[in-house]
Formats: C-alpha cells, sequence, structure tokens
C-alpha cells in the first residue's frame, strides 16, 4: 500500500508510527489506523513473502536505517540492538547527518547498467531488465529534482542545528561507536560459542558411558 495523502499532522504522525511498528520492540499487535492493520515493512522478506508496496512499473529507493541487503540506501554499519538500547544523542545524531550524506552520494552517483545477461520473462518472451534497474531508478529519481545536485560536501550545513556540533564530527563518532559495537558483538558471540564448544566437549566423555 502506498500512502502519499496526509489531511493533517497527526495522520501523517500516525503513518510513520506504523511504517516502523517493528513486532515484539514496538508490540506484539499490528499498529492500527481506521480498519486498517499495519506492521514494519522491513519485518519480511519483500523478496519472497510480500513486494515493495506500488504498480508494476513503479520504481522503489529502498532505504534502510538497519543496513539490511538489497536496499538502496543504507549505513555501511548499524547494530541491530540500538533499536531497543539507543546510543547517546551525538551518536543518533551521527547517524542521521550519515543518512543525509549516503542519500546524497546515492543522487551524485550513477549506478553500472545492468547487464545484457539478466533478463525476465513478460508474457512469455525475454525482455532486458531495464525498467527495473538500478541505473532506470537512479535516473527516474534525478528527473524528480527541482535544482542541480550540488557537490556532497556543499549540501550539508557545518554545524547539527540540534547539539551545535560539527556534523562531520558527528559522523566520525557514529561510525567509529557502530564498529566498536560490531567488534564487541562479533568477539561476545565467538565467546559463546567457545563456551558452547567446550560444555559439549566436557559433557561427551559422560554420555558415552551411558549411551554404552
Amino acid at each position: 500500500e502506498v500512502v502519499d495523502q496526509f489531511p493533517d499532522n497527526e495522520t501523517a504522525r500516525r503513518t510513520l508510527c506504523a511504517s516502523c511498528h517493528v513486532p515484539l520492540a514496538a508490540g506484539v499487535l499490528p499498529y492500527r489506523i481506521g480498519d486498517r492493520l499495519y506492521y514494519d515493512g522491513l519485518a519480511w522478506p519483500s523478496c519472497w513473502l510480500v513486494p515493495w508496496r506500488g504498480a508494476y512499473s513503479d520504481r522503489i529507493i529502498r532505504i534502510s536505517a538497519l543496513s539490511l541487503p538489497l536496499s538502496d540506501i543504507r549505513p555501511s554499519v548499524a547494530p541491530l540492538w540500538w533499536m531497543m538500547l539507543p546510543p547517546s544523542i551525538n551518536i543518533l545524531r551521527g547517524l542521521f547527518w550519515c543518512g543525509y550524506q549516503d542519500a546524497a552520494l546515492w543522487f551524485t552517483t550513477e549506478p553500472a547498467p545492468p547487464s545484457d545477461l539478466c533478463c525476465r520473462r513478460t508474457n512469455g518472451h525475454a525482455d532486458k531488465l531495464d525498467d527495473g534497474s538500478d541505473l532506470a531508478k537512479w535516473r527516474a529519481a534525478r528527473a524528480l529534482l527541482k535544482a542541480a545536485m550540488r557537490p556532497v560536501g556543499e549540501q550539508m550545513p557545518s554545524l547539527d542545528p540540534v547539539t551545535g556540533e560539527d556534523v562531520q564530527v558527528l559522523i566520525r563518532q557514529y561510525r567509529a561507536a557502530a564498529e566498536q559495537a560490531s567488534r564487541v558483538a562479533t568477539w561476545a558471540l565467538a565467546a559463546l560459542a567457545a563456551l558452547v564448544g567446550a560444555v559439549v566437549l566436557t559433557l561427551q566423555p559422560l554420555m558415552l558411558p551411558q549411551l554404552a
């Protein structure tokens, strides 16, 4: 479903809440707007179960704050537990400006053309995958711009209006915090795997006599 009409601010607010209503994290039951029920659109694999909303010929830019695969605009690193245990305001502002920068980079970087080997079958005929390619989508999005794109560095302010901090410093702080959190998670998972392996090896001699 595509929602692009907002008669008042309350409708817009509730629509945004519905679009990020993550199961369990935001509640078990779906978010209700009128007689319709909603969950976060990234709660299911859109490639296999539910397609991205829109008509067949629509071109949709997929944006993920969690760095999910198959997204067009996404951060390089985004710890999943930040949804439940968010970092400091400065780190979140760095994430905000990193998303702004990633979007600007996407609009200024032309994708590679699709391969001739990549095709789809429509009405029994193989057609080149041009309408749904990243290049066609990028060109369609660029055509909607109302002004010429400036260099990425000129599109962002020097100071964050909320914290008063340097925007580039906030971006560096976010990336450093995200990379550190990812390293800690990797080490924690490795330690847990080693602990489980040690427990299994310890219990194995005790189980063999019982089986015999």
